[in-house]
């Protein structure tokens, strides 16, 4: 199997839209294009990048909390601080869905690698096996949201008993 036939077997479902967007040949000698699913945490998970989507999920979350606190010490009124956090999310959150395909290249690359020093006679399945996608795997932000939410709502409750 060459790289080409490693990468749509490891891809799965959709491999023709990711070969499209990694050959420059097909996309105008762009490397790269921008990938709209990504500007959701979801797709990270759904393509089985959990420790990706993990990094990235937490990275916002302390970011967004660091921003709040910043702004909040230099005196910045609550609902502009909230917006200029809100702000600084959605650029993060578009440079994300820019690179998104090429971590998604990189991830799927490393990958495969390991699949072949792992994997016996049967390549093709085991790069099937460890790729493709996970519907399951979208619920892992969602209970990591749900965990911060209620860790939120803990520590909120413990300031006010403070007061």
């Amino acid at each position: 199997m060459d790289q080409m036939e490693m990468r749509k077997a490891f891809v799965g479902q959709n491999s023709e839209y990711y070969m499209n967007q990694w050959d420059p040949s097909q996309n105008n000698g762009m490397k790269v294009l921008v990938n709209k699913a990504a500007f959701s945490i979801f797709w990270f998970f759904y393509r089985k990048m959990y420790l990706i989507g993990m990094g990235i999920l937490n990275g916002l979350i302390v970011i967004s909390f660091i921003i709040q606190i910043l702004l909040t010490s230099l005196g910045i009124p609550e609902p502009i601080s909230i917006n200029i956090g809100r702000f600084v999310t959605l650029g993060l959150w578009a440079y994300i869905g820019i690179k998104a395909n090429e971590i998604y290249l990189g991830h799927v690359d490393r990958k495969i690698a390991r699949v072949k020093e792992a994997a016996g006679t049967d390549l093709e399945t085991a790069l099937k096996k460890s790729g493709g996608v996970s519907a399951a795997g979208v619920l892992i932000p969602i209970v990591i949201l749900f965990g911060y939410g209620v860790f939120m709502l803990w520590l909120i409750s413990m300031l006010f008993k403070m007061i």
